[in-house]
């Protein structure tokens, strides 16, 4: 079962998802996000990122609609996301299936430059495309680079989502992947 800590930090995730803030979750909110970051890369529908992007949000659409939408009306509520996300995580399977996906579209739609790590800069391109103050990106990258180098490399992410999702500590870093819960 949920604890109100993870309730509280998939909620701010729900509310980014929403992207037109009607207060469900539906397959444009995961479009306009994939435009939102094609926009931002500079790629379309045609060029490779663009496509590979879109190809990865509409299969995490689609596992979320076929597991997640159980009123049928194609739209996925706060109520079921809480739902859907409580039988994920209890799942050590589905949870590490979720931590990894998630850790790897970050990483890869951030990485810009192909450096192998997300600089503060970058990380902004994730609020951007989220339509989040990138403002907030001051605060919270301090927060996430536990080891102060300026850089999320691909494990910290990994380590950071896998609190996000998996942690009660309310002090953990991967709490703030999302900004403020």
């Amino acid at each position: 079962m949920l604890t109100e800590l993870q309730k509280r930090k998939l909620t701010r995730l729900f509310n980014w998802h929403d992207s037109d803030g009607n207060g469900f979750l539906e397959v444009e909110d995961y479009q306009q996000t994939v435009k939102n970051l094609g926009e931002i890369m500079g790629w379309g529908p045609g060029v490779p990122e663009y496509d590979d992007l879109y190809m990865r949000f509409m299969f995490a659409w689609s596992g979320l609609l076929t597991f997640g939408d159980k009123s049928g009306d194609n739209k996925v509520s706060l109520d079921e996301w809480f739902e859907y996300m409580d039988t994920i995580l209890a799942s050590a399977e589905g949870a590490e299936r979720t931590i990894n996906s998630t850790a790897m579209i970050i990483a890869d739609m951030l990485d810009v430059n192909r450096d192998g790590k997300i600089s503060p800069e970058e990380y902004r391109l994730f609020y951007k495309a989220y339509n989040i103050e990138e403002d907030l990106v001051a605060d919270v990258f301090p927060r996430l680079d536990t080891n102060g180098d300026g850089y999320l490399s691909r494990d910290e992410v990994y380590e950071l989502v896998e609190d996000f999702y998996r942690s009660n500590d309310p002090k953990a870093p991967g709490n703030w992947i999302v900004g403020a819960y």
